[in-house]
């Protein structure tokens, strides 16, 4: 019964296997407890077939071997790191509610349901945008008294770039209004900052650690 029950579960698991991320495993989760329990059940076995004085040595042994096995997977995979790592959506969202204007619109991917979740602020996703709509669509915001802004991850902006060449907002080649995270940076993006950073103005980008 518990065979069938983690293969069906495995089975669950199988479409997400193109996913190379190892963070989709967690939905093997609910197979954990009784993988954990036939892991038991099978090692106990295997050492009753051992001479009594050989149980307890080898027993200690792969426990060890194991615990430091799954510590040093968890050091490499960066777990003990995701607090900080993905903190950058939480403070992308919260910064976004607490400091954008009412009405105002994150054009964005990566951060579409954190700023809408925790900024409570309507959001676009940009990739939904056809080639050469960008400067459109922000137009189109801004004569409706929709703010825009632009939120993207350090490793979207050349996909950005790309998407929108030759339009006067898709370069982002102007300083970003705030900028989040210290590994992985969020940055966003004021389109009205574009003319006064052309103009010779400054505008300051403001770090949030």
């Amino acid at each position: 019964m518990c065979i069938a029950l983690i293969a069906v579960i495995v089975a669950c698991y199988l479409p997400y296997v193109v996913f190379d991320a190892w963070w989709y495993i967690r939905f093997l989760l609910p197979a954990l407890p009784l993988l954990i329990v036939l892991s038991v059940v099978g090692g106990h076995a295997v050492l009753r077939t051992l001479p009594a004085r050989a149980c307890l040595p080898i027993a200690a042994l792969a426990v060890i071997s194991l615990s430091i096995w799954c510590l040093r997977a968890a050091v490499v995979r960066q777990v003990f790191d995701l607090q900080s790592l993905e903190r950058r959506y939480v403070t992308m969202g919260k910064l976004a509610g607490a400091r954008l204007p009412p009405g105002s619109v994150a054009l964005t991917i990566q951060h579409s349901g954190s700023v809408r979740h925790y900024g409570g602020k309507v959001t676009l996703l940009w990739d939904a945008l056809e080639p050469g709509e960008l400067d459109r669509a922000i137009e189109h915001l801004q004569a409706r008294g929709r703010p825009p802004v632009i939120v993207v991850e350090d490793w979207e902006q050349a996909g950005f770039r790309e998407r929108f060449a030759g339009e006067v907002f898709g370069e982002l080649d102007w300083p970003p209004r705030f900028e989040v995270g210290e590994r992985i940076h969020v940055r966003l993006y004021d389109p009205t900052d574009r003319a006064r950073h052309l103009a010779g103005e400054r505008v300051a980008t403001e770090q949030v650690r």
